[in-house]
């Protein structure tokens, strides 16, 4: 369970019942979303595939923590 999902889980802990209490469960009953690299394939969909705006792409995924690879 990645952090944010725990702190909200440690919320509803400690919180009584009410509106916002029910929202963090019906979110945290959802499945957690898993972030991955795009493929040069997908980041030039609609796009001309410059060399540069894939190094953008892939220097923000690495500082997304989710790839930064070729």
């Amino acid at each position: 369970m990645s952090r944010e999902r725990e702190l909200l889980q440690r919320i509803v802990d400690y919180m009584w019942e009410g509106e916002l209490v029910d929202e963090i469960k019906e979110l945290l009953a959802q499945p957690e979303q898993r972030l991955t690299p795009l493929t040069p394939k997908l980041i030039s969909l609609g796009n001309n595939c410059h060399e540069s705006f894939i190094k953008g792409i892939r220097f923000a995924e690495k500082m997304h923590g989710i790839g930064g690879g070729e």
